[in-house]
């Protein structure tokens, strides 16, 4: 992995078919603390129970049923707010809309500060890391 500055991962890991090993996962986490990028997009933050607890840390924020609270999902058209527009990441984008699966009530870190909003997403903001994961 190491010739490459970033990886973009997509599956839902809860899948046998697509889980990442404990050895597998501090493998990961190694790299990215080495200076390297991960991407989580769609399904790829679908935290299992069998993550190690870095890994939530990693990602911030994660869908899960296990634990409180319990994410959610709805369909439909999303107004998203860039709150971040001085990071990097967010550097140049502007405020659009989305229409898609959005995942809300997510179990996320006290730290994080979100770099784009939705006002449904505002409202479940309060979801953090359940304690007993970790």
């Amino acid at each position: 992995m190491n010739k490459y500055d970033l990886i973009i991962v997509n599956a839902d890991r809860r899948d046998d078919e697509f889980k990442f090993t404990g050895s597998q996962q501090k493998a990961l986490l190694d790299w990215v603390k080495a200076g390297h990028g991960y991407v989580s997009i769609h399904g790829a933050d679908n935290a299992a129970p069998d993550w190690i607890p870095e890994w939530r840390d990693m990602l911030g924020g994660v869908f899960s049923h296990v634990g409180l609270p319990d994410s959610k999902t709805r369909m439909g058209t999303f107004a998203i707010k860039i709150t971040g527009s001085d990071h990097p990441i967010t550097n140049g984008l502007k405020d659009f809309e989305l229409k898609d699966e959005l995942y809300y009530n997510l179990q996320m870190k006290h730290s994080i500060e979100p770099l784009a909003t939705n006002r449904l997403q505002r409202r479940h903001l309060a979801g953090r890391l359940d304690p007993q994961l970790r």
